[in-house]
């Protein structure tokens, strides 16, 4: 009980830390939670380098661990729109199952998405940045190109973590006595699918069981080795930038997975002139 109250009295903290209205930090002195607070193209992530290890990745539909299942078994609206969503490096795949022992038994893993193709990077990435368009008063490209990247990586110059098989998505569920299961409760998911005003792990805008479903994984996620994406509950990582970020390593251990065609040609400012096209 203890412990539980002291992690209560923590995220009140954490909320109230705010480096800027968007940015949190943990407090220096407490490595309870993992957590990325910063967004994933700050440059001091992206300059960290990359050395391919050359894992292979893990289908964990394929495995059928029933404390592992998709996302859209519950709601048809998250479907991640391509087969290989459910695969992930096989050092995460092992970290999950680190975490899944850290959870109570009856609490399983609701996947959306591992694994990313650049090209539904890419299609994620502009759905974003077009809606934050519409909101925009100003329509400052700029500005709002990098609200963008705070939610969505880009793949423009850059290397998007779900498409090196590093990071993955997910709710949590639980199993009831009787075989049937259904959602926990940690706020909304999701930034692809319209405005969400709880995407930060620790908001201060959700409620109490909110709150304590998502401190619960934190604290098996951080205890299993995977770092979370501060402005993203959802998302955890391992191998990739932001966890040699947060776990102070030199290096990435995962760079691109190979595709038939990885190339996009397009630079930033020819992604402008294709908006402002669009616009006019």
């Amino acid at each position: 009980m203890n412990i539980r109250i002291s992690k209560f009295l923590l995220s009140m903290i954490l909320v109230s830390c705010k480096v800027d209205s968007n940015v949190y930090a943990l407090p220096a002195n407490d490595s309870s939670y993992k957590i990325l607070s910063m967004p994933i193209v700050a440059p001091c992530i992206t300059q960290i380098k990359i050395e391919e290890c050359g894992e292979q990745l893990v289908d964990l539909i394929a495995i059928r661990n029933q404390r592992i299942v998709p996302l859209i078994n519950f709601d048809a609206r998250y479907n991640a729109g391509h087969s290989d969503f459910g695969k992930v490096r096989k050092g995460l795949y092992e970290r999950l199952l680190r975490l899944l022992s850290y959870l109570p038994d009856n609490v399983g893993l609701a996947v959306f998405e591992g694994y990313r193709p650049l090209w539904k990077q890419k299609e994620y990435f502009e759905k974003k940045f077009k809606e934050l368009v519409q909101q925009s008063a100003d329509k400052n490209l700029d500005a709002i190109y990098n609200e963008t990247c705070k939610f969505v990586s880009p793949y423009i110059d850059n290397i998007p973590v779900h498409c090196t098989g590093a990071a993955i998505d997910f709710m949590l569920f639980y199993i009831n006595q009787d075989g049937s299961t259904a959602l926990l409760d940690l706020g909304k998911f999701g930034v692809i699918f319209g405005p969400n005003d709880q995407t930060q792990t620790l908001a201060a805008n959700i409620t109490d069981e909110q709150r304590k479903n998502r401190l619960m994984l934190l604290e098996a996620a951080a205890k299993a080795g995977l770092v979370n994406y501060g402005y993203e509950w959802w998302h955890f990582s391992y191998g990739d930038r932001a966890w040699a970020y947060v776990e102070k390593q030199e290096k990435a251990m995962y760079g691109l997975v190979q595709e038939k065609d990885t190339t996009l040609p397009l630079c930033k400012n020819d992604f402008f002139k294709s908006v402002r096209s669009t616009q006019s």
